[in-house]
């Protein structure tokens, strides 16, 4: 999900995984820790590879127990913030749920955003 652009001398890194609902506080906050996580335990760079997205979680629930199951992050966070981020994606899990047109859910609880 990171884009290497390189030409000539010059070069820049995109991060493209991020999504414009993301709070960008947590969302960059988590970012810059996996990074700094990964240099400190010397992980190798993933060889490019377009499949690799299919292994994402693809729903907010299997996001948020990914979450809760990756030890980078709980490091990273005080457990009272998890805690907090968790309660409110489950509430809003729960509400979609719960919702009998879940498109029309959808609009009203993310399209006024935009």
């Amino acid at each position: 999900m990171l884009r290497v652009i390189s030409a000539g001398n010059a070069s820049r890194i995109e991060n493209r995984i991020g999504s414009p609902l993301a709070n960008p506080y947590l969302y960059m906050a988590s970012q810059i820790y996996a990074g700094l996580d990964g240099l400190k335990r010397s992980l190798p760079a993933a060889a490019q590879n377009d499949a690799n997205a299919a292994s994402l979680p693809s729903s907010l629930s299997q996001a948020l127990d990914a979450l809760q199951n990756d030890a980078a992050m709980a490091t990273a966070f005080d457990p009272q913030v998890l805690a907090w981020y968790a309660q409110i994606k489950n509430q809003e899990i729960a509400r979609y749920e719960a919702a009998q047109d879940k498109r029309d859910w959808i609009a009203r609880e993310y399209f006024f955003r935009f």
